[in-house]
């Protein structure tokens, strides 16, 4: 049977990889129009409620009534809802509606995918989940096969006016405050030698960055293209994560990170031990810290952190994680 499926929101690349990992024919992806049509769907899979709709210049007491009445109607109805949990609410808005948004779809999920055990056992206490939800965990995949072969390194470091160096970092994905951008460009020019240098495109226009020719800055505003982001990726030695907030379960970093075989910095947010495993190196979610570690990893280190990430890509491929995910709506259905 082919199960008719709206994904919440419908575009990202981590959303088409696992799709694209489906069985010919297991899947009709559907789209949600201004009425939920209910004989056309038998299953949500929510990612991102905050995504359900663009809010244009609707009024927000209407908005959110709106959007209450139709989870409502939603709920009570045949169509089934699986619910990915990739934040404890949305990065961004209003932290009282999205937890108010949050708490309404748990109270309707027929089964919730963690993507990791520590962001299970923190989800199930924190939202008020139907008693008989089924909760599985299923990681992210990695992107390697989103990574063709391209042009070398030093054409493409030549093409963003960059000059050659013995180690690159990268802080890559959406410029969010919680990913504390500011706080890894000043602990690497404190504690990075002369012939390290680091990328950042975290950030938007106009933001603050140190006098430091080291540091290169391509600013943005919107989500970068799978193209743009493989060309920052191949000119990157290691990713920087230092999230901290009350959003984060987890980063979609660790599937860019393992695709291009390459390791992580990472802070303290328990997600990327669990999933990195010994492919990062961890720091005390501190300036100093952070500092520290710059300034004594060396090339070895990071071939050591390379080895390892490319290790863990079988483990993170997308078919079994696509099986483990239809066989779910199979089961909820």
């Amino acid at each position: 049977m082919t199960l008719r499926v709206v994904v919440v929101p419908p575009a990202g690349d981590l959303f088409h990889a696992l799709y694209d990992a489906m069985p010919a024919g297991a899947v009709a992806l559907r789209t949600l129009g201004v009425e939920l049509s209910f004989g056309e769907v038998d299953l949500i899979h929510l990612h991102h409620p905050e995504r359900l709709v663009a809010r244009g210049q609707t009024e927000e007491d209407s908005y959110r009534s709106d959007y209450r009445r139709f989870i409502d109607t939603l709920g009570a109805s045949m169509i089934r809802v699986v619910w990915t949990m990739h934040n404890r609410r949305p990065h961004k808005g209003d932290a009282g509606w999205g937890k108010e948004l949050y708490a309404a779809w748990a109270r309707i999920a027929d089964a919730v995918i963690h993507q990791s055990h520590w962001g299970m056992d923190l989800m199930v206490d924190a939202l008020p989940y139907r008693t008989d939800a089924h909760h599985e965990i299923i990681p992210l995949g990695h992107l390697g096969a989103n990574m063709p072969p391209n042009e070398e390194r030093p054409l493409l470091e030549r093409s963003m006016g960059m000059t050659h160096c013995a180690l690159r970092f990268g802080v890559l994905g959406n410029p969010l405050r919680a990913k504390r951008v500011d706080m890894i460009m000043r602990a690497f020019s404190r504690g990075a030698g002369a012939d390290r240098q680091l990328l950042v495109t975290a950030v938007e226009p106009g933001a603050p960055i140190p006098d430091d020719p080291r540091v290169t800055v391509i600013p943005r505003r919107t989500r970068a293209d799978r193209s743009t982001v493989n060309m920052y990726l191949r000119v990157c030695d290691a990713l920087v994560c230092a999230h901290r907030g009350e959003s984060y379960l987890c980063s979609g970093q660790v599937s860019d990170a393992i695709g291009a075989g390459i390791p992580i910095l990472a802070g303290s947010l328990p997600f990327f031990r669990e999933i990195m495993r010994d492919a990062a190196r961890y720091f005390d979610d501190t300036e100093a810290g952070l500092t520290e570690l710059f300034a004594r990893l060396t090339p070895e280190d990071i071939e050591t952190g390379k080895r390892r990430s490319t290790a863990l890509q079988e483990e993170y491929s997308w078919g079994p994680i696509a099986d483990r995910t239809l066989r779910l709506f199979r089961e909820v259905l």
